[in-house]
């Protein structure tokens, strides 16, 4: 697990329960570097999908529907949409929807913004997934499904009272607070069933077919390209934050909204091949680069909207561009450079400059709070038929104030974080103890003596010690 598929020391690195990453082998029976094939499914991984719908189906058969004259169960119909078209013509225009937001996000990261692209390694071709096969068709098909019941999972959230509608009673800790709670409660319950799902024993029953694809580029496809045991996992957590958040702290339904939202959203980012810099305001927010060094070694950064859970663990690691050498081994010291003074100074790293990294930046925070407005404003529309005046937008005074105060924070610690820091040097200090090469400054000079007055470093020239003749010749 501790290096890329794709630098495996064999043709098959075996993972366990006769999963294998494949890798071509030439005659020599060296792997062939230039030339990329994802692993072979495993059959019980495909099973385990079998089994995974089929029971989801059979449990929606034998389930109750929220209303009597509701198409199909609660579990699979939970708004209690009346009629299988309205059902499937609602499907269609959520994969339509779906479909327009990843293109929308191609575009400003690639072409508005212009993010550094990360799935390149200089002149030769980065191995990657590019043609996706049949059973990557399949699992996209289920999966558009399993998404759609997901979302209409969170509207039946906002529209049975689980959550506040009405405008005028959101606030700070309905909104900002729940919302970050809500992530947090989310991630935590994602990493525990991603690092087991990520185990030996596991990996090859549901995790692995997310990761034959180790540099993902496509957004969308790659994203929804898993395992559909695996996305069923994934979103069960996220209803289950959603709840858990509500039966706590409460939620208003616009804040569910746009924690759904954003949630999609940044499972699409986290799948591009550019190294984007947006982020949630979380602790810790993740990146794409994160992501992708998820793929390309596995057991490692298993979040995806914050990198917390992996730092708190120790399964963080840094990102390495494809085309970045190993680092160097230490060359071996002999004995005396071991030596160190005991009277110098540490020498510490010089600090890394620019915004920390468990520090959200100020327009993330500005972003979601405009995302809480809109939000608010759909549910409301929703709700009451007609758009709210002005007078409910105060309820977000409190809010507003609160979000502004700590963007200007952030933007306050990412300055100060950007200005270099001037080390203070050590003769600017009260006391230090004399180093070795100080203390060796005392020893008098040749030719000289000490002096008893004017300091230590006052010397006087020794009589005693003549300056031999210098020979010339006379003419």
């Amino acid at each position: 697990h501790g290096v890329p598929l794709w630098e495996a020391p064999s043709g098959a690195m075996a993972l366990g329960g006769g999963a294998s990453v494949c890798m071509p082998v030439g005659e020599d029976g060296e792997p062939n570097p230039h030339v990329y094939e994802p692993r072979e499914a495993d059959p019980r991984s495909i099973v385990l999908a079998g089994l995974a719908v089929g029971g989801f189906l059979l449990v929606s058969l034998v389930s109750r529907p929220v209303e009597p004259d509701a198409w199909m169960s609660w579990l699979i119909n939970p708004m209690g949409l009346v009629g299988a078209g309205g059902y499937f013509l609602m499907y269609l225009l959520w994969v339509v929807v779906v479909l327009a937001i990843d293109r929308a996000l191609h575009i400003f990261c690639e072409s508005i913004v212009g993010f550094r692209r990360i799935d390149k390694k200089g002149d030769e071709k980065v191995r990657r997934l590019e043609v996706l096969g049949s059973l990557d068709m399949c699992y996209l098909a289920v999966n558009s499904m399993v998404s759609y019941i997901a979302f209409n999972h969170v509207m039946a959230f906002v529209t049975n009272g689980s959550a506040e509608q009405r405008m005028r009673a959101f606030f700070l800790l309905n909104g900002p607070i729940a919302y970050v709670f809500a992530m947090v409660v989310n991630e935590v319950l994602a990493y525990g069933v991603s690092w087991v799902a990520h185990s030996r024993a596991l990996f090859p029953l549901c995790a692995a077919h997310h990761h034959r694809q180790p540099v993902p580029f496509r957004g969308l496809a790659d994203a929804a390209n898993q395992h559909p045991f695996e996305l069923m996992c994934g979103l069960v957590c996220f209803l289950l934050s959603l709840h858990v958040t509500a039966g706590t702290c409460g939620m208003h339904a616009g804040t569910a909204v746009v924690a759904f939202g954003t949630w999609l959203a940044f499972n699409i980012i986290n799948h591009l091949a550019v190294d984007s810099k947006l982020h949630l305001p979380l602790p810790y927010p993740m990146f794409t680069r994160d992501h992708q060094m998820h793929h390309r070694h596995m057991r490692c950064n298993f979040g995806s909207l914050t990198s917390m859970c992996d730092r708190f663990c120790g399964t963080y690691k840094e990102f390495r561009a494809l085309d970045e050498p190993p680092p160097e081994q230490p060359a071996k010291l002999m004995w005396y450079e071991k030596l160190k003074d005991p009277a110098a100074l540490p020498e510490k790293p010089a600090p890394k400059l620019g915004r920390p990294e468990a520090c959200p930046a100020w327009w993330s925070i500005a972003g979601v709070l405009v995302s809480f407005i809109i939000g608010a404003t759909f549910v409301e529309v929703g709700r009451a038929g007609e758009f709210p005046d002005w007078h409910a937008y105060m309820s977000f005074a409190k809010a507003a104030i609160v979000m502004i105060n700590f963007g200007l924070l952030c933007f306050a610690i990412e300055s100060a974080s950007s200005t270099p820091v001037e080390v203070k040097g050590k003769k600017e200090r009260m006391y230090t103890k004399p180093t070795m090469k100080e203390a060796l400054k005392e020893a008098v000079p040749q030719g000289h003596v000490k002096s008893f007055v004017g300091g230590k470093t006052v010397f006087k020239p020794s009589l005693e010690e003549v300056v031999p003749p210098k020979p010339f010749k006379r003419e």
